[in-house]
């Protein structure tokens, strides 16, 4: 049975159902208010399926949506008094795109900008793969060297050694950074956005902090030799 508010049901009556706020950010509170004159038990359904159980005197709730996928959600309020009851009419809560800073649209909204991410991603993911390989290349030769020439071994797989541990990190970080990106552009997804920048900010600070310790080695190795 389904009356629109307004209408009685016996002694049941919906006199309305509404959200503070129809339109949220992803985290943002708001409040649905009801006023169901006659109710000893009302639900609370969200996108169909039955979210919360209250007691009849109760006339508001406070919500906060952390949603993945979903662009809107769809609430709906059923007043119960003994065998009779009362649904209203939906109250559907609809998500802001992430603002990412003032004034700006989002970024999955600019054909400009995703082209720059897509690019950004594809030319990531091509140098990591570059990487990847010539380190591959580097353990082989070392390999090949400690078969070959037992003398050139220790310094060649000490080589081989550093490259991997300078250069390894940084490509996977870049290799997760570009699916990041292509996933967020493909999906319009800002979390997925948002952990393909955390990527390019850990590979930032990983190639800061190897620099670093490369040139401390650098220094101690320019004043040990004289």
């Amino acid at each position: 049975m389904s009356i629109s508010p307004g209408s009685t049901a016996g002694n049941v009556v919906i006199h309305h159902f509404n959200a503070s706020n129809n339109l949220v950010k992803r985290g943002e509170s708001f409040t649905l208010s009801w006023n169901a004159e006659g109710a000893e038990k009302i639900e609370l359904y969200r996108n169909g399926a039955l979210f919360q159980t209250l007691g009849g005197l109760q006339t508001s709730v406070d919500r906060t949506e952390f949603y993945d996928s979903e662009k809107e959600v769809r609430y709906e309020l059923v007043a119960y008094r003994q065998a009779t009851q009362v649904r209203s009419r939906p109250v559907i809560v609809k998500f802001n795109a992430p603002v990412y800073n003032a004034g700006a649209i989002s970024p999955m909204t600019n054909s400009d900008t995703t082209k720059l991410l897509v690019q950004s991603a594809m030319w990531a993911r091509f140098i990591a793969i570059c990487g990847i390989v010539l380190l591959s290349l580097f353990v082989l030769i070392a390999l090949i060297v400690n078969v070959t020439r037992a003398n050139d071994a220790f310094g060649t797989t000490l080589f081989a050694a550093i490259m991997v541990a300078v250069f390894l990190t940084p490509a996977i970080i870049l290799i997760s950074f570009a699916n990041n990106t292509y996933r967020s552009v493909e999906r319009s997804n800002g979390s997925d956005l948002l952990g393909s920048f955390k990527s390019l900010k850990l590979f930032f600070q990983v190639v800061g902090i190897t620099l670093i310790i490369l040139m401390l080695i650098t220094i101690i190795l320019f004043f040990t030799s004289k």
